[in-house]
């Protein structure tokens, strides 16, 4: 699939990290559009001060237990109903709008769990969706995801766009 997937966008949200703001630039001269920034789209909170706080296999525990969370930082399921919520807010706003939304890897992969059958195969991370897979290992930097909803909100169909 070509990137025409990000031509006549509508509206374009973002989190408020700079890599994350980087990212979607690109979109803005190819569609002329502003970008909303909105914090709630942020990468999780760990709860640590230094890296050197985090506890060993710490990725490993929150992702088998969706209430895990050290310190001030948030769980899995914190996350989930976060973003959740927040993509709820923006289709709610953006009705028939075609949007682009770039966030964080790890806060990506616990709002698919709203949708997504996961397995463990070989030690990596499965996603799919009604059969397809769409993430067979782990996330590349700049993966991409075709999120589609009907109009009540309810997801159609998940898609991993690939570029040519």
């Amino acid at each position: 699939m070509s990137n025409n997937e990000f031509d006549n966008l509508d509206v374009l949200y973002t989190s408020s990290y700079v890599r994350a703001i980087q990212t979607l630039k690109y979109l803005t001269i190819k569609n002329e559009l502003e970008i909303n920034i909105i914090s709630d789209l942020g990468e999780r909170k760990f709860g640590i001060d230094s890296w050197d706080q985090l506890p060993e296999n710490f990725e490993r525990k929150q992702f088998l237990d969706e209430n895990y969370k050290i310190g001030n930082g948030e769980s899995q399921k914190e996350v989930s109903n976060r973003m959740y919520s927040t993509i709820l807010k923006i289709l709610h706003e953006n009705k028939n709008k075609r949007i682009a939304i770039v966030s964080h890897a790890t806060a990506i992969s616990y709002l698919l769990k709203n949708w997504c059958d996961i397995q463990v195969v070989e030690d990596k991370l499965r996603y799919s969706f009604n059969g397809n897979i769409l993430l067979d290992g782990y996330f590349n930097y700049c993966e991409t995801f075709k999120l589609e909803f009907d109009d009540n909100n309810k997801i159609i169909s998940i898609k991993n766009i690939k570029f040519d």
